[in-house]
Order: C-alpha cells, then sequence, then structure tokens
C-alpha cells in the first residue's frame, strides 16, 4: 500500500533448536502438525512478529491468513497488543495470545501434533 520496505532482525531463526524443529516438522517425525499456541508478552511487532517469522520459517509458507484477530490495547510508539490467529494452507493454524503485560518477558509457542508436542520456550524475569 505504502511501498514501505520493512527489515527485522529475527534471531530466533539462528537458534539451533529452531533448525531441529524445522526438521521435525519436515520429516513429520510426530505425525502431522494439527496447531500451535503462542504466548507473547509485549507488542505485535516487538515480539509476536518474530513468532509470525519462525513460523513461516518452519512451514515454508509466507503469507498465512489471518481468520480471527482482536485488538486489545495500545502500547505507544507505533505498537499494539492483539490475539489472533493464523491460518497457513499446507499446516495447521497457529493461534496467538497477548500476555497482556509488561512486568515480565514471557515468549512460548506449544505446537501439537498427531504423535505428540514441542514446547519452545524463550522467557525472563524483568
Amino acid at each position: 500500500k505504502n511501498k514501505t520496505a520493512l527489515f527485522v532482525n529475527y534471531l530466533r531463526r539462528c537458534d539451533p533448536f529452531s533448525f531441529k524443529i524445522k526438521k521435525i516438522i519436515e520429516e513429520q517425525r510426530l505425525g502431522k502438525f494439527i496447531f500451535a499456541q503462542v504466548n507473547y508478552y509485549g507488542g505485535i511487532y516487538q515480539n509476536a512478529s518474530h513468532f509470525i517469522d519462525l513460523f513461516n520459517f518452519w512451514f515454508r509458507e509466507k503469507q498465512p491468513r489471518i481468520s480471527q484477530g482482536q485488538k486489545i490495547d495500545n502500547l505507544g510508539h507505533k505498537d499494539f497488543q492483539a490475539d489472533f490467529t493464523l491460518d497457513y494452507q499446507e499446516n495447521g493454524s497457529v493461534r496467538f495470545q497477548s500476555a497482556r503485560s509488561l512486568d515480565y518477558a514471557l515468549s512460548e509457542a506449544h505446537l501439537f501434533f498427531e504423535k505428540g508436542k514441542i514446547v519452545y520456550l524463550d522467557t525472563d524475569l524483568r
């Protein structure tokens, strides 16, 4: 729309554990992916965007569809919190839930498969 380029450094792509998860998904070691739940703190741009990129990386899909969404709170600095669901054409859906607090840092993803579950944790007390 505005033809603005956006560049962000997505460090979670470089995490060795992220590559292990990608390989498990590609090889379907736990069966077919069913859905995921992501809990994040801060805003869409500050934190959730990193998980969106990570799921795009894991699934090799660049444009998931937002099927549900609700804006929760403006954070200032052009960022906001929201609960929303992304649907991936070749995979399942990923539900994002805002932690609604800046007193602590919480970033976690729970991935559910036919034969098991993977938990990706990234927590920090502030």
